[in-house]
């Protein structure tokens, strides 16, 4: 990183430090002559430089009164995030262009790839053919398609951006807690209070950085897959058909396969319970 100014938000200084510890060169707030614009990070990769800017999440981004009580809308914040982004980078056309996420106080899931890619590609909707004579369902027809709203592509697939080369979603992954979660689930919920003290083999408060890669398939300048393979990152993209993780670093990996197992332990206990009432 170069002198000058220094990453201030939450998300801006996440992601610098995701950068460093994956020992990715930047640049932060690098001046361009002839823009008017700044970007917040310029990383250079295998010849070529890719802009990164941040959009922090907040709580605000929902508008809810305290005490706040009804249906919220995950999508459409993600989409507000877009329509900022791609007007900073409007003046930025020969570069592969990413805004970053990070979400700090805001109901926002950027984990959720349904969530995110539904604000790229329109809302997720179920769909099905119906038999006209008998007005019932065609078995076997069942199928879910992005639709309406997407900010990359509109309905029916027509390709509406291409400037956007991914959304980047920077996250800290609390893998102390996973495991502990995981350990405690070994033992009836009853116990776990008294469990909670346990000398355990692992920090509870373990956390990994890493960031979560949503590719935008009709980017004219996408973004490298080489970049971002760090062992708590993730790649999701959708190919017009099918949402694929294409890539997920190992101690990642190791999070999902504890988040499994300890929905399999509560789904027996909850067997069990219901066999013996």
């Amino acid at each position: 990183m170069s002198g000058g100014p220094a990453p201030s938000t939450v998300g801006e200084q996440l992601f610098a430090r995701y950068l460093q510890e994956q020992g990715l060169p930047f640049d932060f707030e690098r001046p361009r002559a002839g823009k008017s614009k700044v970007v917040d990070f310029t990383g250079p990769f295998d010849g070529a430089e890719y802009l990164f800017d941040c959009k922090d999440f907040e709580k605000d981004d929902f508008r809810t009164a305290p005490g706040f009580v009804g249906f919220y809308d995950p999508v459409e914040p993600v989409r507000a995030k877009i329509d900022a982004v791609r007007r900073k980078f409007s003046e930025y056309a020969e570069f592969s262009c990413s805004p970053v996420l990070c979400n700090v106080r805001s109901l926002v899931h950027l984990d959720d790839p349904t969530s995110v890619l539904s604000a790229m590609h329109g809302d997720f909707t179920f769909g099905f053919m119906v038999n006209t004579k008998t007005g019932s369902m065609v078995p076997g027809t069942e199928t879910n398609f992005f639709g309406n709203g997407g900010k990359m592509t509109r309905a029916g697939g027509v390709v509406f951006h291409t400037r956007i080369s991914a959304l980047v979603a920077v996250r800290e992954v609390p893998i102390g807690r996973t495991r502990h979660v995981g350990y405690l689930s070994q033992f009836p919920s009853a116990e776990w209070i008294d469990r909670l003290a346990d000398d355990v083999p692992f920090d509870p408060n373990e956390r990994g950085l890493g960031v979560i890669v949503y590719e935008n398939k009709d980017a004219v300048r996408p973004l490298s897959r080489e970049l971002f393979q760090g062992n708590y990152d993730e790649r999701w993209t959708y190919d017009g058909a099918a949402i694929e993780c294409v890539f997920r670093g190992t101690d990642l990996q190791e999070v999902r396969d504890l988040e499994q197992r300890g929905r399999e332990r509560a789904e027996a206990r909850f067997k069990e319970r219901k066999k013996g009432e």
